[in-house]
């Protein structure tokens, strides 16, 4: 059976929405004592509180059962902290079809991610403020990693996903890094690690009614362009052999995705 959950909730997160309805079909599975083999495609339409067009295949026929997800009542609870190693949410994160621009832009990068690479997700802005403000990270955290990964398997090139483009020219000036190739996709960021005070406002808003910006690059929440480009990072994430990644949905969500991730470090920083 292929199932279309259409997303009617006010989460804006692009990872973030994407492991809502993963929890909200778990527990509609769990609920109705349903086989997860039975389970063969997941189509995912959202067009409330940001436009996610362009991002999810579309291509599903008439026999395609339809769930209404409009609730967060109606998700099962989960820790983000650990979630990516549920399997059952391996399961279902695999049967989620993406749609063909996707594809071919992260297939237009996997040139550059080898049989070898080491994946780096750095993630800050609102994250250190907001989310992981009781053991926040930084980026000296990451180096002592990253330096280990390349001495214990002859890293040759990283690819670096970022919330921030501060981040990324930190590690492509870093001396320790000077004989290794490092890549990234080429995307709208945020310009520094720490976010400015007005694009965190939000979080200080009693109306849970009004979603946030997107936390990527603080742009208009309608376009479509900033959740297309935190999916393309999250996907090549998955790509890599091995990963060094903090607190985040992006980071959950790649290694739920990934057929080729064999090693991983978690940043030390726990959420909420």
């Amino acid at each position: 059976m292929d199932y279309l959950i259409k997303d009617k909730t006010l989460h804006c997160g692009t990872t973030g929405s994407i492991l809502w309805t993963l929890q909200f079909l778990n527990k509609y599975i769990k609920t109705n004592n349903l086989n997860y083999d039975e389970i063969k495609n997941i189509f995912i339409e959202k067009k409330i509180a940001g436009n996610f067009d362009n991002i999810f295949d579309d291509n599903y026929d008439d026999n395609t059962k339809i769930l209404i997800f409009d609730d967060r009542n109606n998700i099962e609870q989960i820790d983000y902290n650990f979630v990516y190693n549920n399997n059952q949410y391996k399961i279902l994160a695999k049967k989620i079809r993406f749609s063909k621009k996707i594809n071919n832009i992260v297939n237009k990068y996997l040139i550059n991610i080898s049989t070898n690479t080491l994946g780096v997700h750095f993630r800050f802005t609102d994250m250190n403020t907001m989310h992981t403000k009781k053991t926040p990270i930084q980026y000296k955290d990451y180096i002592n990693q990253i330096l280990e990964y390349i001495k214990n398997n002859d890293i040759q090139n990283i690819f670096v996903a970022s919330d921030n483009e501060e981040s990324i020219n930190k590690l492509l000036k870093d001396e320790n890094f000077k004989n290794i190739k490092i890549y990234h996709a080429n995307i709208k960021r945020y310009p520094t690690e720490k976010a400015d005070e007005k694009d965190l406002k939000w979080y200080k808003n009693n109306n849970e009614k009004i979603p946030h910006p997107s936390l990527n690059n603080f742009a208009h929440i309608d376009d479509p362009t900033i959740h297309l480009e935190c999916l393309v990072d999250c996907i090549l994430l998955s790509k890599c052999k091995y990963l060094v990644f903090p607190y985040s949905n992006v980071s959950n969500l790649a290694i739920l995705l990934s057929n080729s991730i064999v090693e991983k470090t978690k940043i030390s920083g726990k959420g909420y």
